[in-house]
């Protein structure tokens, strides 16, 4: 039997409420909504299921994605969050893709990860990314701006386009013991 005194650890997965391209452009007639089942494999190239960030002339693209926090989740028991990604394109060396999260509270960006694990273009590639890395005591309201985390992914150099078929956010949190 289980232990009632014992906080119950619970997590959620939130997909992505909005897309913003700063610097250039998503592929024709792609949505956001195209990001909220990991549904390519392998080879696979539907592309009405996943979205293609194409970067501008000088190799740059700036996105963001919003991810909205359920009111029913009390932001001061959330004890980690986890970016989980399926994506495809070149590998790092060719064309250095890298995801950061918003920190509201310093007005900066903290890298998650990038593309080093890349199959270049043969196959689909998935990814996790859990932030804090290393804080002691974690504060989840410096992530969130309006009950939204934002998450960036941006291209610097980059020869190449990038696809990415899944992206969601997982919250971790542990209820409070009720007496």
């Amino acid at each position: 039997m289980a232990d009632s005194s014992l906080p119950v650890k619970q997590s959620h997965v939130l997909l992505v409420d909005e897309l913003q391209s700063a610097v250039l452009s998503l592929g024709n007639d792609q949505t956001h909504t195209s990001l909220h089942e990991m549904d390519q494999r392998s080879d696979s190239d539907d592309w009405t299921r996943f979205v293609k960030f194409l970067p501008d002339d000088a190799g740059s693209y700036v996105g963001y994605r919003a991810y909205h926090l359920p009111d029913h989740i009390p932001v001061e028991s959330i004890t980690r969050f986890r970016l989980d990604v399926n994506y495809r394109g070149p590998d790092y060396e060719a064309a250095p893709w890298v995801w950061e999260v918003e920190r509201t509270d310093e007005k900066k960006r903290i890298r998650l990860g990038d593309n080093r694990d890349s199959q270049w273009w043969s196959e689909w590639s998935e990814a996790s990314f859990k932030f804090p890395i290393d804080e002691e005591e974690f504060d989840a309201s410096s992530y969130l701006r309006n009950g939204q985390v934002w998450i960036s992914l941006t291209g610097n150099f980059a020869t190449d386009t990038f696809d990415i078929d899944y992206e969601a956010l997982v919250v971790e949190w542990t209820d409070a013991v009720s007496d």
